[in-house]
């Protein structure tokens, strides 16, 4: 990456609010979703729940991989067996 490394610091703050948004996302899809025929509010099927929850766990994953394609020198010391360039 040409220039200035980034901040490591900025790249924490930037996954934990990206884990908290997920967090959160989970937290309201949880709650909207049930099957009860009975029930007057409309519900979110289970399985469409759990598509939200692995989009979040995936966001999770993209937002890691950000910080560590981003801080090289972070990457090698916490892969040290990986190439970092290989796909």
């Amino acid at each position: 990456m040409p220039g200035r490394q980034p901040k490591v610091d900025y790249l924490r703050e930037k996954f934990i609010n990206s884990a908290s948004s997920a967090q959160s996302l989970v937290d309201s899809v949880l709650g909207l979703s049930g099957i009860n025929p009975n029930s007057e509010s409309h519900r979110l099927h289970t399985g469409h729940a759990r598509r939200v929850v692995e989009l979040a766990f995936l966001g999770l994953v993209s937002a890691r991989k950000k910080i560590f394609s981003s801080t090289p020198q972070i990457y090698s010391k916490v892969f040290p067996d990986e190439d970092l360039f290989s796909p």
